[in-house]
């Protein structure tokens, strides 16, 4: 018999071998081996992943046509699995793996047009900062100037190509339009960043991507300015510094002399928070209980009704390939593949097609009415007995799935759909109605 480690090496790389069979030991509800089934699967996941990458560069699949993109994307996905759970993380590979894909070598350019909108994924999505505003740089002492360190916005990225990739990125985006470009005609280097809501790329003169990458490595201004001038002696520092200011590129600034000063005096606050009265510490940590159960009873609601809404309403949407219009294989798991497993005997579904049909429209609806709040005891009840039916169904699957399901539905029917909902704001509404008529 297999390991499990074992077993789930194989599972893997069949999942992405469609010339691989299905996984020895694999069996559907009905303890048959089932291969249709794990075609299904296997189909979804790579199609799934290359959504992704269909999603995360745009302008590269503009670029090539979208049957080229999908061929490479699939070569890609079995090359490199994901290796977390992460859609988002997804991807960061796909540059490079562009820049060694031979079939794309007439396109020299096309690897760093995708590292463009590889670092725009990763600029929308990292944490927040607020610009530095440039009132700050007055009460900087020019004594001080040689030590300060300018600190950089969490979203800056930079990216360097010898052809004009960032004029060819922003032909294929949006409204774009495509145009002749000369290769020959110098490279780009690229500032990627997001200072507020909206993602900002631009071009930076010669010597600005080593000055930035200088401050990112915790260098002086000095020190950063030193590596600029090393590769373009012509860097203007003033310049450069007043391009990322304005682009809200920095987010603040210190020196050497207060980092050593900031260790010392958190070590100082460690020594005294330690003595601080019992007493209050306790009084403390009573205010703190009560806030938190107050924030807990305003944010559960919402995330259950988000945690329960979300699987099924994926599941919903792998059923329908249009408007009311069932895909082939929800029909197919309802005629041949699902059955009801009850003392001991399997069953089939009465009126399949039906079935599937109802069950795709309920895995759309309750989960938007659940997300919305709107009728939501009805809609967790929905989804409990859809549970129910599932584990008939599947009932293996009740630790890792269904027992989870089934408590959230619970917890959303005992705690209602809480007051971030249409269902409160209704009952507000409908009080003073109540209250007059009370009158």
């Amino acid at each position: 018999m297999q390991r499990l480690a074992e077993r789930q090496r194989d599972f893997a790389a069949a999942l992405l071998n469609p010339k691989l069979p299905a996984p020895p030991g694999l069996v559907g509800p009905d303890k048959r081996p089932s291969p249709k089934r794990f075609s299904i699967y296997r189909n979804n996941v790579v199609a799934g992943l290359t959504e992704t990458l269909k999603d995360a560069f745009p302008a590269v699949r503009r670029i090539v046509g979208a049957d080229f993109f999908r061929a490479m994307a699939r070569a890609y996905v079995v090359r490199e699995p994901p290796r977390t759970p992460i859609l988002l993380d997804y991807g960061a590979g796909f540059p490079d793996f562009i820049g060694q894909f031979e079939p794309a070598a007439s396109l020299p350019y096309l690897a760093d047009v995708a590292h463009i909108e590889r670092a725009w994924t990763e600029a929308y999505h990292a944490p927040e900062a607020s610009p530095l505003d440039p009132a700050a740089f007055t009460a900087i002492e020019p004594s001080q100037l040689p030590e300060i360190r300018l600190l950089l916005h969490p979203s800056v990225r930079v990216v360097r190509s010898q052809f004009p990739a960032l004029t060819i990125w922003q032909m294929n985006i949006g409204d774009g339009v495509p145009a002749p470009v000369d290769l020959a005609a110098g490279g780009e280097d690229v500032l990627v960043v997001r200072p507020v809501a909206d993602v900002e790329v631009r071009s930076v003169p010669g010597g600005s991507l080593e000055f930035i990458l200088a401050l990112a490595g915790g260098m002086s201004v000095l020190a950063a300015l030193t590596a600029a001038i090393s590769v373009d002696p012509g860097f203007d520092l003033s310049t450069n510094l007043s391009g990322l200011m304005h682009a809200g590129a920095l987010v603040g600034y210190t020196f050497a002399r207060e980092e050593k000063i900031t260790k010392i005096g958190e070590a100082v606050m460690t020594a005294v928070r330690a003595l601080v009265n019992v007493t209050s510490v306790e009084h403390a940590i009573e205010d703190i209980a009560e806030w938190l159960s107050r924030v807990a009873l305003a944010v559960a609601p919402p995330l259950l009704r988000v945690a329960l809404a979300v699987p099924f309403f994926k599941s919903g949407l792998t059923k329908w390939d249009g408007f009311l219009s069932l895909s082939p294989a929800a029909v197919f798991l309802f005629e041949d593949e699902f059955k009801l497993h009850i003392f001991g005997q399997a069953y089939e579904f009465p009126l399949p097609t039906a079935v599937a049909f109802f069950d795709g429209v309920a895995e759309i609806v309750l989960p938007v009415l659940l997300v919305i709040g709107l009728a939501t005891r009805f809609s967790a009840l929905g989804l409990l007995i859809m549970t129910g039916v599932i584990q008939l169904v599947v009932p293996e699957g009740w630790a890792n799935f269904h027992l989870p399901w089934a408590a959230l539905a619970v917890a959303t029917i005992a705690l209602g759909a809480g007051t971030l909902s249409l269902d409160h704001l209704i009952d507000m509404l409908r009080r003073p109605r109540i209250a007059q008529g009370g009158t």
